[in-house]
């Protein structure tokens, strides 16, 4: 299908015409055009749902160039871009990107995530995350990811979306906790074993947040399912989009390839005509793996540093040396705490290094 933008009654002609006959051939279809000219088109829907299943292909001019440089030449493009007087035409027409009015877009912001960073020898410290935002004619939407203290940046690794019939309590809890165990948030959620009990706090999921509009369900998974969620309080929307979007600008949101449906919806998300709530798109619902960010992010914990304070350093060097009593005050700090009977740093730092948790 060529130049679907201009075909009259497109999507009937796809549905209702070429698909059914494809059936029994196994078959497939090319659709082939530059962008519409309105967020309307049907083709703005295709667009989405080919990037999220990973069928998409954008080719512009400057790539036919590189293909065909006899047909292409760089005078002539560059003749092409001074005729054509209108950088919306040619980002559209020559460059076939898909034109956002960012009057109507919800993170104007976002352009793409950067690769994720390598996890470093502090990770197994910082706070790890799971949100929901829970429906059932809309989505459910889950996502997990941790704060990277040191790179002040919210790094998101994992989402899960369910509709419909899949929307259950039980499935829930079952994919938040398959999240956590495989990305090595938590190894384990039965409150009652040993293991769980065992676990220092940084091998536990800091914080789980979900939306304040099915308590019931938050309470399920507290009490049942071993899931310490707990209900966001909430601002005025605009207020609660914009402090994602300072995030986006300051590039402090970084998503991972496998969380398609929170890309989308950073990319695609709309407001309605009365910029009182998000649009709804037969693609993304009304964009609930975005409301999820925006619950995470409104929780987020960026005061506290969760690395120990004597990780890495030599009790020898850093905390007493080898050959002082413990007794004995090494200077004025100790001998104060002695005097009113309070722990001194060195006391601390002697009991992290003896238990364990500075080495």
């Amino acid at each position: 299908m060529d130049e679907f933008r201009n075909l009259d009654d497109g999507d009937d002609l796809l549905k209702s015409v070429l698909l059914p006959a494809i059936f029994n051939s196994q078959g497939f279809i090319i659709i082939a055009s530059t962008p519409p000219d309105t967020e309307e088109h049907y083709l703005n829907e295709l667009n989405q749902e080919a990037e999220k299943g990973g069928y998409y292909f954008h080719c512009d001019i400057n790539d036919c160039a590189r293909w065909d440089p006899s047909d292409f030449k760089p005078s002539q493009i560059e003749e092409w871009r001074r005729e054509t007087n209108s950088d919306i035409v040619w980002t559209r027409e020559y460059l076939a990107k898909f034109i956002r009015d960012t009057t109507k877009t919800v993170i104007p912001e976002w352009t793409a995530s950067p690769p994720l960073p390598e996890r470093d020898d502090f990770f197994q410290f910082y706070h790890k995350y799971s949100s929901l935002d829970s429906g059932v004619t809309d989505k459910t939407a889950g996502i997990s990811g941790y704060y990277d203290f040191k790179r002040a940046a919210l790094i998101i690794e994992r989402e899960f979306v369910l509709q419909g019939e899949q929307v259950r309590t039980d499935r829930i809890a079952g994919l938040i906790k398959a999240q956590e165990h495989d990305l090595g948030y938590q190894p384990t959620h039965d409150r009652k074993s040993d293991a769980y009990k065992r676990l220092a706090p940084h091998e536990r999921v800091y914080r789980r947040v979900a939306d304040n509009n099915n308590l019931i369900l938050v309470n399920d998974l507290n009490s049942t399912y071993d899931l310490d969620f707990m209900p966001t309080s909430k601002d005025e929307l605009a207020a609660m989009i914009n402090m994602v979007r300072e995030w986006a600008r300051a590039g402090r949101i970084l998503v991972a390839p496998e969380c398609p449906e929170l890309l989308g919806c950073l990319g695609n998300a709309v407001w309605d005509k009365k910029r009182e709530k998000l649009a709804k798109s037969k693609v993304f619902g009304h964009f609930d793996a975005l409301m999820a960010l925006v619950y995470l992010v409104r929780n987020v914990d960026t005061q506290t540093n969760p690395i120990p304070k004597y990780y890495g350093k030599s009790f020898a060097t850093h905390a007493i040396p080898l050959n002082a009593d413990p007794n004995t005050p090494q200077n004025a700090a100790d001998a104060l705490s002695r005097i009113f009977n309070v722990k001194s740093d060195r006391d601390r730092a002697r009991e992290d290094f003896v238990k364990g948790r500075g080495l």
